[in-house]
């Protein structure tokens, strides 16, 4: 999923859990922003994507690009439908697929720690995740906490897991994103990221 891109566009790949957050910079920032999970988004960038900035949900080097830079935390949450959830082995469980998004890397070490086994159900990414929950087509959803908001679904249960944190890089010698990189590390971004569930770093 991408926002719409022109020739002054400064071409950004989001995490998909950032992106009810980010859409609404993307115009006064002129960001053309496509969507996915982390590492699926590293991957476009390491095959010549012509990216400008990478803001992913976890600490990925690439040549050419500033160091990592964390800026925000987030919580791993399982939900269901309605009430609590209890999960129990052999439940269908959507969650996104290990190998494109690091939510689901950080559900399998969770999960493991609660000593039940699902019936996992991987997904594109994250919010890919709720669409399986909200039609019925799964139990329950290992999905980030920011992304609950403005849904309504049960009462979520807190996973212990690895710091879920975001880091945000730059292309090296490109200044398009100069602008949003300065105003990252605003005042005002910080409570935009708090307004949205997430927890802020400091840089």
């Amino acid at each position: 999923m991408a926002c719409s891109r022109s020739e002054t566009s400064v071409v950004a790949l989001v995490a998909s859990s950032l992106q009810p957050w980010i859409e609404a910079r993307a115009i006064p920032f002129h960001l053309a922003c496509s969507f996915g999970g982390s590492r699926g988004l590293v991957q476009q960038a390491e095959r010549g994507a012509p990216v400008s900035l990478l803001l992913l949900a976890y600490r990925a080097t690439l040549a050419g690009f500033t160091t990592p830079a964390a800026f925000a935390s987030n919580q791993l949450v399982l939900v269901g439908r309605s009430g609590s959830p209890n999960l129990r082995s052999g439940d269908k469980v959507a969650v996104g697929d290990p190998k494109l998004a690091p939510v689901g890397k950080f559900a399998l070490e969770a999960v493991k720690k609660l000593g039940v086994e699902p019936d996992w159900v991987f997904t594109r990414d994250d919010r890919s995740a709720f669409t399986l929950l909200e039609s019925g087509h799964v139990d329950l959803a290992v999905v980030y906490a920011s992304d609950l908001r403005g849904r309504s679904l049960g009462t979520p249960q807190k996973l212990e897991c690895s710091p879920i944190d975001y880091y945000f890089l730059q292309k090296q010698g490109d200044s398009k994103g100069d602008a949003f990189a300065a105003w990252l590390k605003s005042r005002e971004c910080k409570q935009t990221l708090e307004e949205f569930g997430f927890l802020v770093r400091d840089h």
